[in-house]
């Protein structure tokens, strides 16, 4: 299966499917949560061509540290091996990604634990 049609298949209910930053990007709409930080959608997940490889952003991931132990984990089980930086997934061919991991982490946050996270985030940077 194409990483995009995986993406679609996997992504949980309420987020909604963009063209931002010059690639599919699939974002908390501001409907649900306008309060951001730079009053931008929160990104949730994107998929972009680059110069010499795809990249598979998992923003929301970052916020969710037993959900990127668990993709970590699971994506070292499968054998391959993992080109990953602070979220995002780097890749040359489909062949090098775990397709199981990835769908297990883009179906892993419903828009509810992410905006509520995002929040949680913002208020405590607030704080300090």
């Amino acid at each position: 299966m194409p990483v995009l049609a995986l993406i679609r298949a996997n992504m949980p209910e309420g987020y909604e499917e963009v063209i931002a930053w010059g690639m599919p990007t699939w974002q908390v709409p501001l409907s649900h949560y306008p309060d951001t930080y730079n009053g931008q959608p929160f990104l949730y997940a994107g998929l972009a061509n680059r110069k010499g490889h795809c990249a598979l952003y998992l923003s929301a991931m970052a916020g969710f540290p037993e959900v990127e132990a668990a993709f970590v984990q699971s994506f070292s089980a499968s054998g391959k091996t993992l080109n990953m930086g602070a979220s995002c997934v780097r890749f040359k061919s489909v062949d090098q990604i775990d397709l199981a991991s990835i769908a297990a982490a883009i179906h892993a946050i419903p828009m509810a634990d992410c905006i509520a996270n995002a929040k949680a985030m913002q208020a405590a940077k607030r704080k300090r």
